[in-house]
């Protein structure tokens, strides 16, 4: 009986995956044993096998070429045998050796990978565990490949000539996409391989959703602040336009099925990043080393409630209203500047008076609203003309509309609430105005 019959005689919708108050957590989500490889593989004379684990040996008899593969540790049973004429770029960092195989009509964003892939290793290191193999392999495989554009796998992760080797994406002013994938995949194999989710509801919270954070991570330490706001209102974008169309209905972050791609990708980027704006970097790195301490190579699988308990420990009280906003409650702010003026005062300095509207509403899966009340830290930023912050702090509001006064040194040129939009706001166009002068 599917939903649609079971809503006519009053039962529950059934869900593609256990609830979190449900789930068996000796599950895994990904549904692999760990194991070793141990494997021989030949190829034509002309082609190079490429598969995870180290590279024991390779030689040539009868006319063909011969690879030994095997593993130093356990790994997730999802095996990568690929098979071409690759041309092989390599690098060495931090004791691991970085490879990329692919096709020699297509190097244009080789050097990028590699950039992704140390950067994502430099994050994951830090804030983490220890990196758990040898090497990591990047393979280019041919446009047959369903199910997304790059995969990873233990050590190694397969990428699509379409989408990662064919087109040279190299325009300063966009985001370096290329760079980013990179960098999510290579997150992969500390979220997804060192600690597995239970198979449960939220799952993807402990895969894509923390890839995703250390992609937007990787790319602010990588390109900038200003590069880094460009592409998570692009993905705050993508979340809202997509969120219309999901005729399952939207669920809670903690809650959010394999499917919801809006939820688990560019959602994810825009929470991580606002959690760790207002927490703080440290706090967000220890709460999440907890929880891979205690679920990494374990036959105990994580929830995403385990996710959102080790990050309460490590948040003040006075935010944690933000974690519950973030994962358990689809949120939505209407954010508003009716006004901004300035006058500069005689000590040189510039007084800047704002009218702001605030409101805060939770969704349903239908996206009904409900209007909540405020007790909530916001950014009030003023800006000078090339909308470089001259003042950028949090106040708090707890009334739909406030009188904001604040002084700065440079004469402001656009002031306004949350004016880079790190607050999931229905409408991004109204937060910031233009200063007039009084």
């Amino acid at each position: 009986m599917d939903n649609h019959e079971r809503k006519k005689f009053g039962l529950e919708k059934l869900t593609p995956y256990p609830s979190l108050e449900n789930a068996d957590r000796k599950i895994s989500f990904i549904n692999n044993d760990l194991t070793k490889i141990n494997a021989v593989i030949s190829t034509s004379i002309d082609q190079i096998v490429v598969s995870n684990g180290t590279l024991a040996n390779k030689w040539t008899k009868y006319n063909r070429n011969y690879f030994h593969y095997h593993s130093d540790i356990p790994m997730q049973n999802e095996l990568v045998f690929a098979s071409g004429r690759y041309e092989v770029d390599k690098d060495k960092y931090q004791d691991i050796d970085i490879e990329i195989y692919y096709d020699k009509k297509h190097p244009y964003n080789v050097q990028r990978m590699i950039d992704g892939v140390k950067r994502s290793f430099d994050f994951n290191t830090k804030n983490y565990c220890e990196f758990p193999f040898n090497n990591i392999r990047i393979v280019e495989i041919p446009d047959y490949m369903k199910g997304g554009g790059a995969r990873s796998q233990p050590g190694v992760f397969i990428w699509r000539e379409g989408a990662g080797f064919t087109n040279n994406y190299n325009d300063p002013e966009i985001v370096d996409m290329m760079f980013g994938i990179c960098v999510h995949e290579m997150a992969h194999q500390w979220w997804g391989y060192v600690v597995t989710p239970a198979y449960a509801e939220g799952a993807f919270m402990l895969t894509e959703t923390m890839a995703q954070y250390v992609e937007a991570m990787c790319n602010e330490y990588e390109y900038g602040i200003k590069m880094s706001r460009k592409y998570l209102k692009n993905e705050m974008e993508s979340y809202l336009k997509r969120r219309k169309t999901d005729y399952g209905g939207e669920r809670p972050m903690m809650r959010s099925l394999a499917t919801q791609h809006y939820l688990n990708y560019p959602k994810s980027s825009v929470i991580m990043y606002a959690l760790h704006d207002y927490i703080g970097l440290d706090s967000l790195s220890s709460a999440l080393k907890r929880l891979l301490d205690e679920y990494k190579y374990n036959n105990k699988f994580p929830l995403s409630s385990d996710f959102v308990n080790e990050i309460k420990k490590s948040t003040p009280d006075s935010m944690k209203y933000l974690v519950t906003d973030l994962f358990e409650k689809i949120t939505l702010y209407e954010n508003e500047t009716e006004s901004a003026i300035f006058e500069e005062l005689s000590n040189g300095k510039y007084k800047v008076r704002m009218n702001v509207k605030t409101a805060k509403y939770y969704a349903d899966s239908i996206g009904i609203q409900a209007k909540q009340p405020l007790n909530d830290y916001i950014y009030i930023g003023v800006l000078n003309k090339d909308k470089e912050e001259i003042y950028y702090k949090k106040h708090k509001f707890t009334q739909d509309h406030t009188k904001i006064e604040v002084i700065v040194d440079e004469e402001p040129y656009y002031a306004g609430i949350d004016p880079f939009i790190v607050l999931i706001d229905r409408d991004r166009d109204n937060n910031l105005k233009k200063v007039l002068v009084e």
